[in-house]
């Protein structure tokens, strides 16, 4: 009877171990041993990797050293482990806080060059009134021009300060190209 036993409950975990290597071998897939199919060109930001991208069994792989040296990226291999890390936190950080400066940069200067319009069209209509005043005979000068002279004067100054500003602001969007 104890044979049997035995018997039986062999059959019962060799059918277990049987059905449960499927399940397992269908998460753990390997690429070890599967044929390349084709190959593709790598491109980062307009840089051409040495190492080209294959695919095996449907699936496209990147080199995944390239990629990371390329981003800048730190990247850790555990070979006892068979563990690939990479680390893009400072990368990411970067990017938003690039991309956040240059867009506060446009703002700026969108906000620039409509306030310099406004100015430049204020400082010619107040020109314009100023042309048309007439001259007083004896000492030459305009009719009340000396408060709208002032006042052109001040556009002026506005208009050189919103200049250098917007100078400024479109020098630095040039290191963002």
């Amino acid at each position: 009877m104890k044979k049997w036993l035995y018997v039986v409950s062999a059959f019962i975990l060799g059918v277990f171990v049987a059905t449960s290597i499927d399940s397992v071998y269908a998460q753990v897939k390997s690429l070890v041993g599967q044929k390349v199919t084709g190959e593709y060109t790598v491109i980062i930001n307009g840089q051409k990797l040495e190492d080209k991208g294959a695919v095996i069994s449907g699936r496209t792989s990147a080199p995944v050293r390239a990629l990371s040296e390329s981003l800048g990226a730190d990247l850790k291999v555990d070979n006892s482990k068979k563990v690939i890390e990479i680390t893009t936190e400072n990368i990411t950080d970067e990017v938003d806080n690039t991309s956040a400066e240059k867009e506060k940069l446009l703002q700026q200067k969108t906000k620039l060059e409509h306030g310099l319009s406004i100015l430049i069209k204020d400082r010619d209509e107040t020109q314009a009134k100023y042309d048309q005043l007439s001259i007083i005979p004896k000492t030459g000068e305009k009719e009340g021009g000396a408060v709208l002279m002032q006042a052109i004067n001040a556009y002026n100054k506005s208009i050189e300060e919103k200049q250098n500003e917007l100078a400024q602001v479109n020098e630095a969007l040039k290191a963002f190209e």
